[in-house]
């Protein structure tokens, strides 16, 4: 399947709480007229966490919420995509966004995320590789190795790469003038607290060294995420 993943920005006339409230009370409903999703997931943006090892990608808080779809290949994503459902759930989006940045991903699920709906917490990271390193390379390590590592990380309750192979801005919005992203990597724990106490483990610790050495700009938003339509690679046996 596709995974396309979107950041999206608030319009300046809605609060965040004005935000949430179309976002979830009218955007995220439409959804439901749009045959061609084969899952969906919102997740909204409470902090933004930077490393000391590695560059801020210089996201400067704009980002407010984050949106997750999932279509069963390139040519669905193109007929949702121009179907007048989807048009008008998009031309919604343009009445409370000012700015939305598209990454169209193929996914590679190391550890299998949490099949159900909160309470934990998950955090969505985006990453630029080092500069002079080629994107096969640093592919490579990110899912062989830096992966393999992941997996052994006491209390990650899920760990999912996202190979960007497409990225663009809305046409009928702002550009959100990010750098061109190489992956997309997220990852769930059981909330912020047990985050905490576990990011001293041997094995955190000689994963987050690892990501040191071929990261080179990063930022990892903390979020509350909520499953609208269960992906295929994520569905629980009764989806809450």
């Amino acid at each position: 399947m596709i995974k396309t993943l979107s950041l999206l920005q608030r319009a300046s006339t809605y609060s965040k709480e004005q935000f949430r409230e179309h976002w979830t009370g009218t955007h995220v409903p439409m959804s439901s007229t749009l045959k061609a999703l084969r899952g969906y997931a919102v997740s909204e943006v409470t902090g933004a966490l930077t490393r000391p090892d590695v560059s801020d990608l210089g996201t400067d808080g704009k980002i407010d919420g984050i949106a997750e779809t999932w279509v069963e290949n390139e040519a669905a994503r193109k007929r949702h995509s121009a179907s007048p459902q989807a048009q008008a759930w998009f031309a919604d989006g343009a009445k409370f966004l000012s700015s939305v940045e598209v990454f169209v991903t193929e996914e590679r699920v190391i550890v299998p995320p949490p099949m159900r709906n909160g309470p934990h917490a998950k955090m969505v990271s985006f990453l630029v590789r080092r500069e002079g390193m080629p994107v096969d390379t640093f592919m490579d390590h990110w899912i062989n190795e830096h992966g393999l590592l992941a997996t052994a990380v006491p209390g990650i309750k899920g760990f999912v790469l996202s190979l960007v192979h497409e990225q663009f801005s809305r046409a009928d919005l702002a550009p959100m003038g990010l750098p061109k992203i190489d992956g997309i990597a997220t990852t769930w724990f059981e909330s912020l607290d047990e985050r905490a106490k576990l990011a001293g483990a041997p094995e955190a610790i000689r994963w987050r060294a690892d990501g040191a050495t071929f990261i080179g700009n990063m930022v990892t938003f903390v979020t509350k995420e909520h499953v609208v339509l269960w992906p295929s690679n994520r569905r629980p046996t009764s989806a809450p």
